[in-house]
């Protein structure tokens, strides 16, 4: 039942705005919600990367979720009076009780992120 209530709120999701099909009263109240990933790269030249990322599966909640948002970022010197910056963040949905824990993976998944960053952008510093 809640595995059908789970799709039956992705497709309620999916289709808001595009038909007037009504609600199963089943479904009434639910609201899915995924968790985003945002990552900013400005390098040297000016130039800046974006990029936009889900992250995990959809999740279904029962009322509104609270939305817990960790973010980390980095100036990275490669030498030469030159630097790149990088900013990255996640936004997990969640229950009030599990914010403590949402917030510890948001901020495991920025680091590790981050890391892969700071290496990639010192892998690629003029000699």
């Amino acid at each position: 039942m809640l595995k059908q209530a789970a799709e039956g709120a992705a497709q309620l999701t999916a289709q808001v705005g595009e038909t007037s099909t009504p609600v199963p009263p089943a479904l009434a109240g639910l609201q899915a919600a995924q968790a985003t990933a945002s990552t900013l790269v400005k390098h040297p030249t000016g130039a800046e990367e974006v990029t936009h990322e889900q992250v995990g599966q959809p999740k279904v909640f029962q009322q509104k979720p609270c939305v817990v948002k960790v973010g980390l970022g980095a100036t990275v010197n490669l030498g030469n009076y030159s630097s790149a910056r990088f900013d990255v963040s996640i936004e997990v949905p969640c229950l009030h009780p599990e914010i403590d824990e949402v917030f510890e993976f948001g901020r495991q998944w920025c680091e590790e992120r981050a890391a892969v960053l700071s290496q990639s952008i010192q892998g690629g510093k003029p000699e």
